[in-house]
């Protein structure tokens, strides 16, 4: 069980959010759902930052520079994303890994990291140190060996994912701005970021959303080389991964749905949408929501084909979308976790995607009294949602109110689409004084 506490971040006054294997975040803009996503990815991306700082370490280094370079790491990564504490309140963030391992920051007389004893960070810093034994590895697999023990110990990750664990990649609202961009301007921007830190004195404006898009520009890179290597099309990788074909057909149905047309990567390496026979667009120039969801597609795909398990947090993923791709993006992230166990922190504003996530929580309930009906009515076991997987909340007023009931399987969208009943509501009040004159007028 994960769970995060925020006091006093941003527009959050205190909030606890459980983190279940699906969960969302409802609310208005500007109500704190960013914030609370951001904090989650803060904790759990924190193995990638503490492999590169304890890297650097002389082989030399005592236990206790090896805690002091923890705890300056995660105290510098917040600055990055928050900035000086004297700018903020008195904030104060708990990451509980699990029941009792925890992470704490909070602001006193300056920015303080805590660890819960139950998090063993002697441990952990043991099992580093031990680390620089290593001699008879390269650096690229001492990296990876010491990025293992970071993720195993904080991460604590059941031995079944360990070994399929896809580091965590966090998807923001703007992502299709790294997709209209040429491939020489995604390079140029990588360049120039990872010649910047903290440590090398040459420094280009650093913050939240350019750490993440940074990240988010990598991923993409790594991507498209997967997709280049296996035929350039959602087809061949997935045939490439086994799967099997009754899921990919399913699968390919729903992208080709969403993305009118099929994704290729043509000669020299172009992005294209193939529209029709002949007739190509390049991702460049298509639509703001096949800009907006190809990487969405990309991930799932991926993910699917390799058996890879993550953890991705997306905001609004149903940017862009008419509802009725907004419904098979939603069932292919259910695809995805069904088949690879992967999880997914998603923020919201539609009733359309919340509304299909039900479907599926009351499909995993009905089929119970009777699977093959359930499966005729459009949801066979890959597209149904266990109840105890899944948690949904609402953020306004600096606060978060869960919004499913469990015992139920259903999550309730009233406050979300509210404005709807009072749209209607006015109609109806419109249309009585049209009908009442027209009576009158006979």
């Amino acid at each position: 069980m994960q769970k995060i506490r925020i006091q006093n971040l941003g527009p959050i006054q205190d909030v606890t959010i459980e983190l279940k294997p699906i969960t969302i975040l409802l609310g208005e803009q500007a109500t704190g759902k960013s914030t609370i996503a951001q904090c989650v990815y803060f904790f759990r991306s924190l193995t990638e930052d503490l492999t590169e700082e304890i890297f650097r370490l002389r082989r030399g280094s005592t236990i206790e520079q090896i805690e002091s370079v923890v705890k300056n790491t995660i105290r510098s990564k917040f600055y990055i994303y928050y900035g000086g504490s004297r700018f903020l309140d008195d904030f104060d963030v708990i990451f509980y890994y699990s029941e009792n391992s925890y992470i704490r920051i909070l602001k006193g007389a300056e920015t303080t990291v805590e660890f819960s004893s139950g998090l063993g960070i002697g441990e952990l810093c043991h099992a580093i140190y031990q680390h620089f034994d290593i001699t008879f590895l390269s650096a690229a697999s001492r990296a990876e060996a010491l990025q293992n023990i970071i993720e195993s110990h904080l991460l604590n990750l059941p031995p079944n994912f360990s070994a399929r664990f896809e580091r965590d990649v966090y998807y923001q609202a703007d992502r299709n701005i790294a997709t209209m961009y040429s491939e020489q301007f995604r390079q140029i921007f990588l360049d120039s970021y990872r010649t910047s830190s903290l440590l090398t004195g040459r420094n280009i404006p650093r913050s939240v959303h350019l750490e993440l898009m940074r990240e988010f520009v990598e991923r993409i890179v790594t991507m498209k080389e997967i997709f280049d290597r296996s035929g350039g099309n959602f087809e061949s990788l997935l045939v490439d991964g086994r799967i099997r074909r009754p899921l990919i057909d399913d699968f390919l149905d729903r992208c080709s749905n969403i993305l009118k047309g099929r994704y290729i990567i043509a000669s020299g390496g172009i992005e294209k949408i193939r529209i029709s026979s002949g007739r190509h667009i390049e991702l460049g120039r298509a639509s703001s929501g096949q800009q907006s969801v190809i990487r969405l597609l990309q991930e799932l795909a991926i993910l699917i084909a390799q058996n890879r398990y993550t953890y991705r947090t997306i905001e609004e993923p149903e940017a862009h979308l008419f509802p009725a791709a907004q419904y098979h993006l939603t069932e292919l992230m259910l695809m995805c976790h069904n088949l690879t166990q992967s999880e997914f922190l998603l923020t919201t504003h539609s009733p359309y995607f919340v509304a299909t996530f039900n479907n599926a929580l009351y499909a995993s309930k009905a089929a119970q009294f009777d699977n093959s009906e359930v499966t005729n009515i459009g949801y066979p076991p890959h597209l149904r949602l266990n109840p105890d997987n899944f948690a949904a909340y609402q953020v306004q007023n600096g606060r978060a109110t869960s919004i499913y009931q469990s015992d139920e399987a259903l999550t309730s969208i009233d406050g979300l689409d509210a404005v709807s009943y009072d749209i209607g509501q006015k109609f109806s009040r419109l249309a009585e004084i049209v009908q009442l004159n027209e009576v009158l007028s006979v």
